[in-house]
């Protein structure tokens, strides 16, 4: 047997070659219609009221007839913001705008609390209790007694998010550092018999 090798005529290979390039023009032909303006020559204007002037000059001589009010405020002072909003400087009065001033540990939720911190700075049942409760406060648990309601709702970070009254889903959120530092201190409160 004779094996018959299929020739490719040189008609069919430029036939195949002429339907490449017909694909390839009207490709560019659709680009060309979609991104390119209508043919005519003709300018598209956009619809624009009558009293608008674009990049007027009196755009900084207008006077504004009411003025714009917030409750809020905004302070500053000097000093380095830790992370969580506390600065170094608070003096603890929560009338100077400080995140987290008043908090017995200001950066108890990202500094591992010593020994000694507690020590020099817990002197009661209160302030040990206040101590947990601002880690807690910072995960928006909804405190119950009327103390807590109150220290805290001072705060426009602690009133303005949203409240969970289940304190083992406002416990899940806590970083280690948060775990630890609320186990220090519930074991210097059992130590002091304040429980």
């Amino acid at each position: 047997m004779k094996d018959k090798k299929a020739k490719s005529s040189p008609g069919l290979i430029a036939a195949v070659i002429a339907a490449g390039a017909a694909d390839a023009i009207l490709l560019v032909l659709l680009v060309l219609f979609l991104v390119l303006p209508e043919a005519g020559g003709g300018s598209v204007e956009a619809d624009v009221p009558e009293d608008f002037t674009a990049n007027s000059d009196t755009y900084y001589d207008t006077e504004y007839e009411s003025e714009y009010t917030s409750d809020a405020s905004v302070s500053f002072s000097e000093g380095s913001v830790q992370e969580g909003g506390a600065s170094d400087t608070d003096s603890g009065d929560p009338e100077d705008g400080g995140q987290y001033s008043g908090f017995v540990f200001p950066d108890s939720d990202t500094t591992l609390l010593t020994d000694e911190q507690i020590s020099e700075t817990v002197t009661d049942a209160a302030t040990c209790r206040r101590a947990v409760n601002e880690i807690y406060a910072r995960h928006g648990y909804e405190f119950t007694q009327q103390e807590n309601i109150d220290f805290f709702n001072q705060y426009d970070w602690y009133r303005d998010m949203d409240k969970e009254s289940d304190m083992e889903k406002v416990s899940a959120q806590f970083s280690k550092t948060e775990k630890e530092n609320v186990d220090k201190l519930l074991e210097y409160e059992d130590a002091h018999g304040w429980n």
